[in-house]
């Protein structure tokens, strides 16, 4: 199992919110930081981490899957849970989002979720963001290249066909 990499904003407070990045960034990006501070001055201590294969964590970015992360989140929650914290809310973004609000439907460990961008349905998202050029690449090579300016990802095969097997999530997650 890989070390995953979190920065922890103590408060005096055992009331814990847990910020879970979207794919393709992690921690430190995008409103992350602000929020994380933002909360700890409103009294919850708040920790925010790199899924495993993202960021500073361990692991290799082609491995990470929405099953991984909802057990990367499952990891975490059960770290915090064991000093005596209360997770007061899970925070995510994009499928950050996704990730939490399927790890609640499935462990119940939060007492709230905020989920932010996330996607219902993942199938359609998975099959029909990608090109048919890329979804050829996939099926030839077992993976695809994402480029987004200077940067690349591979996007695996594991990654895509778990994605799409939760299908809508409404379901899963109405309780």
């Amino acid at each position: 199992s890989e070390k995953l990499s979190g920065i922890l904003e103590n408060a005096p407070s055992k009331q814990l919110v847990i910020l879970c990045h979207g794919r393709l960034c992690t921690k430190g990006q995008y409103f992350f930081p602000e929020l994380a501070k933002a909360l700890a001055k409103a009294g919850f201590s708040v920790y925010r981490f790199d899924f495993a294969g993202n960021g500073k964590s361990e692991g290799r970015f082609e491995e990470s899957t929405v099953t991984k992360g909802i057990d990367d989140l499952k990891s975490v929650a059960d770290y915090f849970t064991a000093g005596n914290y209360e997770i007061r809310c899970i925070i995510g973004h994009s499928q950050g989002a996704v990730e939490a609000l399927l790890f609640q439907a499935r462990y119940g460990s939060a007492k709230s979720i905020i989920g932010i961008s996330g996607v219902v349905n993942q199938e359609d998202m998975t099959r029909n963001k990608f090109s048919k050029n890329q979804l050829k690449e996939l099926e030839k090579n077992g993976f695809f290249t994402l480029k987004d300016g200077a940067k690349k990802w591979k996007i695996s095969g594991k990654y895509f066909y778990d994605r799409a097997w939760y299908g809508d999530i409404r379901q899963s997650i109405k309780s």
